[in-house]
């Protein structure tokens, strides 16, 4: 819904609601008997039941609505509409924190829904009194149509303002359905305990009402949390089974979203080296506007103050909040934030950010809730990057960082089985895979002259200078001391050839140093082969581009790259 046709939505129930109010005020009579202790009593009892609301997302349930009824069976229309206002202003300013356009828009929903409801039963001469026993199916018939109505103003509200409903209205339905078979009868015999007992009744039922209130608010939180909490157990599951990194992440993110009904989620790490923040995974929807790297640079901004804010919470209204208030400069769409950091044996490693459009849309249940999936997400992502340690040492080079000659082998021996039995040089399914190798002149020297640690530098600036120089989807390797393996998939030998004397190049004209500054000197002999033109196995083809580096570069004068001619 556009800006324009909300503040339409406003303007219409606003004027219908404020005149209907006049309406009654100035030109009818429509009150019993304005018992002004009575009515103050009905205010600070529906003040505190909107203190203890049952609160779903961005809904709240309340029992107000048995004083709203029980005013109305007491006192009339006139200091009910009265007391709606009041208590609307009230609790939207003291406990809710509504802006005042709301206040004016859900007010003026409920006098148009009394009033009408009232001239409605009026007109049909159904009206509600205090005597017989007929007069209770009247204050129920009268507790219907208010609930119906209520009810009907929402959903119109929100299907004009969202586009479609809400996932949580449907719980808050139930909740609202639920309490409207004690609401009425409570607001009956609220009514009848009066007009008998005077204030010593009124008092012990709406002692009846506040205490209902609190009952079903802890039926809610605990119904809330037992479910919450198999969601989380699920997800928990789920994240641990996961030993890829960007695999947890992903269903950390999953949980969270599913949990918290946000419209951003990311993960943020902590780079104890560079001291900067930044986004591990995300997740976000359409309806909010928000960019990775500037919530990086924002948080980074942040971080000796993040990395004190050992403790999660929530920011209901990010105007009010000291550390965020600025964060409209990230995103003007964000009105609430759940803040969770990501704590692994005391020590901040990241945190989770959670966002909605929407003011007060986390309640400190859900926290409670985010709070047991965080600490199961930082085992699950702990146990992701112990694992990638664990397998980058087993297939990578610990000088280099280049895969190892183990994972190479294991690359070669793919090769045997991406055809099957065929003859792999006439065969159009056998795609091209090119083998470099290398090997770098006189490197015994170097280490002899230099010291081993200066051999060790010049051989990760080696390494560097090839992988730099290669395509992404290439392997490199680390095939022995001095020696290094390019396996080029989908690359015809005369292109490798290519490829392999412009690494040559650049390494002649690379400039290497010793540890204590000196210049060396160094130059690279290489060898050439492809599958399945020249080799029909992986072994072979590392057989040939060896024969071709040490018989057509090593044995004619080195610093020159060889390709196997059969």
């Amino acid at each position: 819904m556009s800006r324009k046709s909300e503040n339409i939505l406003y303007l219409i129930v606003g004027s219908l609601g404020i005149l209907a109010f006049l309406y009654v005020n100035i030109f009818t009579n429509e009150y019993k008997d304005m018992n002004i202790v009575l009515f103050l009593l009905l205010i600070v009892s529906g003040l505190v039941t909107e203190k203890i609301h049952i609160r779903i997302s961005e809904f709240t349930v309340t029992l107000d609505s048995a004083i709203m009824l029980g005013a109305y069976f007491m006192l009339g229309l006139k200091p009910t509409l009265w007391l709606i206002t009041i208590l609307f202003i009230l609790s939207g300013l003291i406990f809710h924190s509504i802006p005042k356009r709301k206040i004016i828009l859900y007010s003026s929903m409920f006098i148009i829904i009394y009033a009408v409801t009232h001239y409605a039963f009026k007109y049909t001469g159904f009206l509600i009194n205090a005597e017989g026993i007929f007069s209770i199916f009247k204050y129920i018939a009268f507790g219907i149509c208010v609930f119906s109505l209520n009810w009907l103003f929402l959903f119109i509200q929100l299907k004009s303002q969202e586009g479609k409903l809400p996932e949580e209205i449907k719980e808050t339905f139930i909740w609202d359905f639920y309490t409207n078979f004690i609401v009425i009868p409570l607001s009956i015999l609220l009514t009848l305990s009066y007009n008998k007992y005077s204030y010593g009744g009124i008092i012990i039922y709406l002692t009846l009402i506040i205490s209902a209130n609190f009952l079903f608010r802890l039926i809610r939180n605990l119904t809330f949390i037992n479910r919450e909490l198999k969601v989380v157990q699920n997800i928990s599951l789920s994240i641990s089974s996961r030993l890829d990194l960007k695999e947890t992440t992903s269903s950390i993110l999953k949980g969270v979203n599913e949990l918290a009904k946000c419209d951003y989620c990311s993960i943020l790490q902590i780079n104890n080296v560079t001291s900067k923040i930044e986004t591990l995974g995300f997740k976000k929807s359409d309806e909010i506007d928000i960019k990775n790297e500037e919530v990086d640079k924002y948080m980074t901004n942040k971080i000796r103050k993040v990395k004190e804010l050992k403790d999660s919470f929530v920011i209901e209204n990010l105007n009010k909040s000291e550390l965020f208030n600025d964060f409209d400069n990230i995103s003007k769409d964000v009105r609430s934030i759940l803040y969770e950091p990501l704590m692994l044996k005391n020590d901040m490693i990241g945190c989770l950010l959670i966002c909605s459009k929407n003011q007060k849309h986390f309640t400190e249940e859900r926290l409670d809730i985010i709070d047991t999936l965080a600490s199961q997400a930082v085992i699950a992502m702990e146990n992701a990057r112990l694992y990638k340690e664990a397998k980058t040492k087993a297939i990578k080079d610990a000088l280099t960082g280049l895969y190892n000659q183990r994972y190479f082998y294991d690359a070669l021996e793919a090769l045997n089985d991406s055809c099957g039995n065929c003859n792999r040089k006439t065969c159009i399914n056998c795609n091209s895979t090119s083998l470099i190798i290398f090997d770098i002149d006189f490197f015994k020297s170097v280490n002899d002259t230099y010291g081993h640690q200066t051999g060790d530098k010049i051989l990760q600036e080696v390494a560097k200078v090839i992988k730099e120089n290669v395509r992404k989807q290439d392997l490199v390797s680390r095939y022995g001391g001095e020696e290094f393996t390019i396996l080029l998939p989908n690359t015809k030998q005369e292109s490798a050839y290519v490829i392999a004397d412009r690494i040559r190049e650049i390494i002649e004209s690379h400039s290497f140093y010793s540890l204590k500054g000196e210049k060396v000197k160094l130059t690279i002999s290489g060898g050439v082969s492809e599958f399945p033109y020249n080799a029909d196995s992986g072994s072979s083809l590392l057989a040939y581009a060896d024969r071709a580096m040490y018989t057509g570069s090593k044995q004619k004068g080195r610093n020159k790259i060889s390709t196997y001619a059969g």
